[in-house]
């Protein structure tokens, strides 16, 4: 389960509509929760073992400042995924998330630091998005942000039988980011 908002402006909550909250929590959250609730009826339905996966976010683990929406839709769905997975386990059904932090050369990241093009982002205060990377670098322990397909191989390792007695986690793939806060 993977839907997420890209639009979410950043700013501190005092500058936060309902609207965006609402958007966030209704877009992350409630698309979890509807996959979710179709899915373990699916599974139950035919009385076989399953594994879902949803899609969070590392800020979602510990809070990030500027994006209150979407830190909350974040730690929503972690919650939400460990709760499930408490109540389905006695079914085979297995429940994780995964926590990517932000990850190298997506859509979402050039928009969020105000891409190649020299446009300004109000995140990164005009810096491009190579110093970005640079910069953002050097706070991962790996001393580089994940790429999609990093995170991608996660995802298949939950789903995976490598996995049988994983449920209800929260895998950050974020290269260490979370842990060194």
């Amino acid at each position: 389960n993977n839907l997420g908002v890209e639009d979410s402006p950043p700013g501190p909550i005092e500058t936060c509509t309902e609207e965006v909250y609402e958007q966030c929590m209704n877009v992350k959250v409630k698309s979890a929760f509807l996959g979710m609730k179709h899915q373990i009826q699916h599974f139950k339905s035919r009385n076989i073992a399953g594994s879902i996966v949803n899609v969070s976010s590392m800020i979602g683990l510990g809070g990030h400042a500027m994006v209150p929406a979407y830190s909350a839709a974040n730690g929503a769905v972690q919650a939400l995924t460990k709760s499930v997975a408490c109540e389905v386990g006695g079914h085979g059904i297995r429940v994780n998330a995964i926590c990517p932090g932000a990850i190298r050369d997506t859509p979402m990241l050039h928009r969020f630091t105000g891409g190649s093009d020299g446009s300004s982002s109000p995140v990164t205060e005009g810096h491009l998005y190579s110093d970005y990377l640079k910069n953002e670098s050097k706070k991962y322990p790996m001393a580089r942000l994940p790429e999609v397909s990093e995170v991608a191989k996660a995802a298949l390792f939950l789903l995976s039988k490598g996995s049988s007695m994983i449920t209800g986690h929260c895998l950050p793939v974020d290269g260490g980011y979370v842990m060194s806060l």
